[in-house]
């Protein structure tokens, strides 16, 4: 028993890095070493309202409503823990809701990593897109 808990510890620290690096966990999480590769950054979650060609901010399109900030900080406070692993399709329901007449809602979730091969610090952005139901006919 004490053998097979002391090759987890000795193990976890690579299993840890894998995740942070596939999944974009945060290395600062889950009991990983993998925190000293890798400052941490929270990520930023940009929400964009489309109406035909015109794409705006939802803050200007809406006057972003508080209960939907308090959201906005949620996600970003779990999706810097659980990276990739996290999508906002709850944020983008509630946003599509305080868009109104909104044809699509866009939600742009960035952090900034350094990358492995080069060292440099790099933006990585993952767009989510939340089309409006189409209006019920009958």
């Amino acid at each position: 028993m004490i053998a097979a808990g002391l090759v987890v510890f000795a193990l976890w620290p690579l299993v840890h890095r894998v995740l942070v690096l596939r999944y974009d966990i945060s290395p600062w999480r889950f009991f990983g070493w993998a925190m000293y590769c890798q400052p941490k950054f929270a990520p930023e979650v940009a929400i964009y309202v489309r109406r035909g060609a015109e794409r705006i901010p939802l803050i200007e399109a809406a006057g972003e409503p508080s209960e939907l900030q308090r959201r906005r900080r949620d996600y970003v406070r779990r999706r810097e823990m659980w990276g990739g692993l996290l999508a906002p399709d709850n944020l983008g329901r509630e946003a599509l809701r305080a868009a109104g007449d909104a044809d699509v809602v866009e939600i742009i979730v960035r952090r900034l990593v350094i990358e492995p091969a080069t060292s440099r610090l790099t933006a990585r952005e993952e767009t989510y897109t939340y089309p409006a139901a189409p209006p019920s006919s009958g």
